[in-house]
């Protein structure tokens, strides 16, 4: 339809239910910006927040829509800030292989140290106690309806003293 001049409007069906394709437009184009501004700016405001804010000790991290991962592995990666423990968690099974290779280009570093939860936040249990939980532009992705769940959620399994980033 779209093809032939005839747009169907703003509301599309996706498995039976009814998308808002401007949201969904939006939320494309928030992560597109950030995907092409890079981490640098992420990873330093991460990186303060935890050594500035959290608590001292081995650190337990984990970064909500972060895509292929790249801020998890790079704050474990950070010797000073002793993240022992990073968790990404993205409901986008695409990224799922560039985490792969980048787990496996880095995989003597990373081993037993970072991992992907292939999952909404939406649908997320966030049952791991976290020392971090960072939310880099992803709440933008959680529907209105669920982000006081999705934040009540990630502050519960903080640990005392821990750090909940949204930014």
């Amino acid at each position: 339809e779209i093809a032939r001049g005839r747009a169907p409007g703003p509301q599309w069906f996706e498995g039976g239910n009814e998308v808002d394709l401007t949201e969904r437009m939006g939320a494309g184009m928030r992560s597109l910006s950030c995907q092409m501004g890079g981490l640098a700016h992420k990873a330093a405001a991460a990186r303060l927040a935890i050594s500035e804010f959290g608590r001292a000790g081995s650190q337990a991290l984990i970064d909500v829509g972060g895509a292929f991962g790249f801020l998890a592995a790079e704050l474990v990666l950070d010797e000073g800030l002793e993240v022992q423990d990073g968790l990404t968690v993205e409901g986008t099974r695409a990224y799922a292989v560039g985490a792969l290779r980048l787990y496996r280009a880095l995989a003597p570093k990373l081993r037993g140290r970072l991992r992907m939860a292939l999952s909404r936040a939406e649908e997320h249990d966030f049952a791991r106690p976290a020392t971090a939980v960072t939310m880099m532009s992803s709440l933008l992705m959680i529907t209105r309806e669920h982000r006081r769940a999705v934040l009540d959620r990630s502050w519960d399994c903080l640990l005392s003293g821990g750090v909940l980033m949204v930014y």
